[in-house]
């Protein structure tokens, strides 16, 4: 499903659409207002510097087999986007048409080699 150009595109789109026209919409807003409080974010901004990359120089096993999984990596793309935006609709969709984008760039050998997005 992810290696056709047009699909990658058209996904690319809708998400880029859909950021602008919900980034005007709150659809948690209690969730949204306390991942904006001060010891929240902070926290937030932690967790992307030390594991968003895997900062640590000698990330544990356990740490490093957890930042595989692409639920992980999807919620660590989440959290680096809403650092940006502090908006959890704009940041679920950016992080979306981010990941679109990524696959569209990939050749076809990368794509075959990366069925998914992430």
């Amino acid at each position: 499903m992810f290696q056709s150009s047009t699909v990658l595109t058209s996904g690319l789109l809708t998400s880029i659409l859909s950021s602008v026209y919900l980034g005007k919409t709150n659809l948690l807003p209690s969730i949204q207002l306390g991942m904006k409080e001060s010891h929240s974010f902070g926290a937030i901004i932690i967790l992307q510097a030390l594991f968003g990359g895997n900062g640590l120089t000698d990330t544990p096993l356990a740490l490093k087999n957890f930042f595989k999984k692409p639920l992980v990596k999807f919620i660590l793309l989440f959290l680096i986007a809403f650092g940006g935006t502090q908006d959890i609709e704009r940041s679920f969709l950016l992080v979306v048409a981010f990941l679109f984008l990524m696959q569209l760039l990939r050749t076809e050998e990368e794509r075959k080699k990366h069925r998914y997005l992430i």
